[in-house]
């Protein structure tokens, strides 16, 4: 076992050196090559797309304007850990690996906490959610993890593809 471990723990020391050779806006170009769905487009265009919605959430005077410009930044750069050897190898971090990087690319605290935790509730009552000191602003992180939720059942509802009894491949009564 401590083999194991220690080749996971060089693996990953590999793997975040190489992903900190760039920065993470450095990496949105990438997330083109990068499917969310064949009809919905790459997780660039649902980028894109969370950017609008944060915008609309903004003007709506759901956020002040620094909140709001936290999340778009947030809501833009949320998907380009995608793209990272260490979320390539280690999938499970994906958000939590970009927020780290952006923390120590000294963006604003609010903008990488919203990233880390942007996938969260994963589900209902399957774990603790995140103490509000966690999350750093809480209305910046709700407004990016809501508008990536909304984003996919959207996308995925507009396609027809809604959860048919026990079937729910795209994970959309989660996102719910």
């Amino acid at each position: 076992m401590e083999r194991v471990c220690v080749a996971r723990f060089r693996d990953a020391a590999f793997f975040y050196g190489e992903d900190r050779k760039l920065k993470l806006a450095d990496r949105l170009p990438a997330l083109k090559g990068v499917t969310f769905h064949q009809k919905l487009g790459s997780y660039f265009d649902k980028a894109q797309r969370l950017v609008k919605l944060v915008d609309l959430m903004t003007a709506q005077g759901w956020l002040t304007k620094a909140q709001g410009a936290q999340a778009r930044q947030a809501a833009e750069l949320c998907k380009a850990d995608l793209t990272t050897l260490t979320v390539r190898e280690f999938t499970e971090l994906q958000g939590q690996v970009g927020g780290i990087y952006l923390e120590r690319e000294g963006l604003p605290a609010a903008t990488a906490r919203a990233v880390y935790w942007h996938y969260h509730p994963v589900a209902t009552g399957a774990e603790d959610p995140p103490r509000r000191d966690e999350v750093g602003e809480p209305a910046v992180f709700g407004a990016v993890s809501l508008a990536d939720k909304l984003d996919t059942l959207a996308g995925y509802f507009s396609l027809g593809q809604e959860p048919r009894g026990s079937s729910d491949p795209y994970g959309l009564r989660r996102a719910a």
